[in-house]
């Protein structure tokens, strides 16, 4: 089903037939729920040994964060350091 519309949009000179064969497609990927990956990222977290809630989220008062959600992000108002020192 895919393949057969991916070949009308390439191949059909009619703008109205290309954009059913999208719509068409769209449709397909929202039954499917598929997900196209054509990449990836690399991450890298630096950080000293003093500073606190990089990974585990642990808040000073030793109650849990909301942790590493949405792509990687860190929540920066849950970073804490030793003693106030964040030198």
């Amino acid at each position: 089903m895919i393949d057969e519309n991916l070949e009308i949009i390439k191949t059909n000179p009619d703008p109205d037939a290309r954009q059913e064969a999208a719509e068409a497609i769209n449709k397909q990927f929202g039954k499917q729920v598929y997900n196209w990956w054509l990449t990836w990222t690399l991450w890298g977290i630096p950080t000293q040994p003093y500073v606190n809630g990089i990974e585990a989220n642990v808040l000073p008062d030793g109650s849990q964060g909301v942790g590493l959600a949405y792509a990687g992000r860190h929540q920066v108002n849950q970073i804490w350091c030793d003693d106030g020192v964040c030198e």
